[in-house]
């Protein structure tokens, strides 16, 4: 991404939060942790780790590892990450038209590049929270395991 069209989106950090704090306030919440006043501490920690994903190369952003699937679908980063996503990809087109002399083909490589500096970050943090997930469906095999390992007692 080009310095300027970088710099243009992070000094607009200020406006880009209170929009994604916005957006995430009008999201019915899916528990009690997807409450947007529990979400909206972690937004500035959220930004930095973004931002740094940013200044990554495309091949090292390409290394992180792949979303893991919610089955349970109450995972408050789901949709923490969905509106952050949203608010910065407008930034960007803000900050693209802002810096006019852009070629047009660089709009799309830098989208490309936003979005996987968005899926490196959320990543981990969504599969970080459904390994603890409490609502997670156990796998059939190891359901049978369990019964039976309880009724050998």
């Amino acid at each position: 991404m080009q310095e300027e069209v970088f710099n243009t989106l992070r000094a607009r950090r200020p406006q880009l939060r209170q929009h994604w704090e916005t957006l995430l306030r009008t999201e019915r919440a899916s528990s009690p942790l997807a409450n947007p006043e529990a979400l909206i501490f972690m937004m500035d920690w959220t930004f930095d780790r973004v931002f740094e994903a940013m200044r990554m190369t495309t091949a090292k952003l390409h290394t992180a590892s792949p979303r893991p699937e919610c089955t349970c679908g109450l995972n408050p980063l789901l949709v923490y990450f969905a509106t952050m996503e949203q608010v910065l990809i407008e930034g960007l087109i803000l900050a693209q038209v802002e810096v006019t002399h852009r070629p047009a083909h660089r709009h799309e490589a830098d989208l490309a590049h936003l979005k996987l500096a968005i899926e490196y970050v959320a990543s981990r943090e969504i599969g970080a929270f459904c390994a603890v997930c409490q609502h997670k469906q156990v796998p059939e095999s190891a359901h049978h395991h369990h019964h039976s390992a309880a009724s050998a007692r």
